[in-house]
């Protein structure tokens, strides 16, 4: 299972902002005008212990150290920020079916998501979720906005794993969104 991490990264970047079709080159546009953002926007190691960071300005990435089958095998912690409220929410409308990654949505997903905006959870597309279901994992996509910023949770995950099992981190980001904006 330690090889994993290079199959789905390369999986990620080929299906989440690295085609050519007309919606996603307009997508990486804004990604491309984003600046650094600040490293307390994003989760650490306190709510992900068992996991490798690996970062970038917009876009953080965490792998297991162990790939024990027991804890998250990847996450990927994507924030981009805008003028308004009203424009993240726009973005997040707009391109709300690339960034689900075509998955289909999750409507009873449990999670509680208090100061979050248009709250989105997905299941992974099912061609993606067969090509790492021999590795005994899923993935989940949670979507939504908080304040001024656009935030997308891409997580890989074992089967037995149900979304409420990512309350704490939702929790989290949420309030680690919140009080970067308010300070902005």
């Amino acid at each position: 299972m330690r090889l994993l991490f290079i199959p789905l990264f390369v999986l990620f970047c080929s299906t989440s902002y690295g085609q050519d079709s007309p919606e996603e080159l307009e997508l990486l546009a804004i990604v491309d005008q984003q600046d650094s953002l600040p490293r307390s926007v994003f989760l650490d190691s306190t709510l992900l212990p068992d996991m490798k960071f690996y970062g970038t300005n917009t876009r953080n990435v965490w792998s297991s150290k162990s790939h024990s089958g027991k804890v998250m095998e990847q996450f990927y912690d994507i924030r981009l920020v805008f003028k308004t409220h009203e424009e993240a929410l726009a973005f997040h409308e707009k391109y709300l079916e690339l960034n689900a990654e075509y998955g289909p949505q999750i409507k009873k997903h449990k999670l509680k998501t208090v100061g979050a905006s248009e709250f989105k959870a997905y299941e992974g597309s099912e061609l993606l979720n067969s090509m790492i279901k021999e590795y005994n994992l899923q993935l989940y996509c949670f979507l939504f906005v908080v304040d001024n910023y656009f935030v997308k949770c891409y997580i890989s995950c074992p089967l037995d794993f149900k979304p409420t099992a990512f309350q704490a981190i939702i929790n989290d980001v949420i309030q680690r969104v919140h009080q970067v904006s308010v300070k902005g």
